[in-house]
């Protein structure tokens, strides 16, 4: 079901429930069923904006639209706790993840976060600084970067941002 196809007022309806959401609760959350591999992925909304100008957060794998939503609900909520964090974390979620930061001006990010970028257009003086790639580990703990990841095509992985030392 897409909000915006199977609604008469579209996208307007689509940006007035974003807004909603984010008002209620720091952000909003999208979520795609498979993107041009059919890999499912979600998205935060809102980030940038109501949360003192913490990076977006983008979540691709094979698992449920509930199970995307709850993981980035909780990197929310941790961050908000302890400060945005980026790395290997592993007293997150009691299982290995990775925060890594994307390339915000790859067309591949750009083009699996289109609803992100369209709804910051509409925003005066508010366009996303950074999004953050939250990447799962296996069953076994290996992360979608190692060699040992054990389900190669469950992810993607997008173009990670040049970070240069101080």
């Amino acid at each position: 079901m897409c909000h915006i196809c199977d609604n008469e007022n579209g996208y307007s309806s689509f940006q007035n429930k974003m807004r909603e959401n984010i008002d209620r609760t720091g952000l909003g959350i999208i979520s795609v069923c498979g993107g041009a591999h059919g890999i499912p992925h979600a998205y935060s909304i809102g980030l940038t904006e109501s949360e003192q100008n913490m990076p977006e957060i983008l979540l691709s794998g094979a698992m449920s639209q509930n199970t995307h939503m709850m993981l980035i609900n909780y990197l929310h909520a941790y961050w908000k706790e302890h400060g945005v964090q980026y790395g290997v974390l592993t007293e997150l979620f009691n299982h290995p993840c990775e925060i890594v930061r994307l390339d915000i001006n790859d067309s591949k990010v750009r083009q699996d976060c289109t609803q992100l970028f369209e709804f910051y257009k509409s925003m005066p003086c508010v366009e996303p600084k950074e999004i953050v790639q939250l990447i799962w580990a296996d069953t076994k703990g290996n992360l979608a970067t190692s060699e040992q990841f054990e389900m190669p095509y469950s992810i993607e992985l997008h173009k990670r941002a040049v970070t240069t030392s101080a």
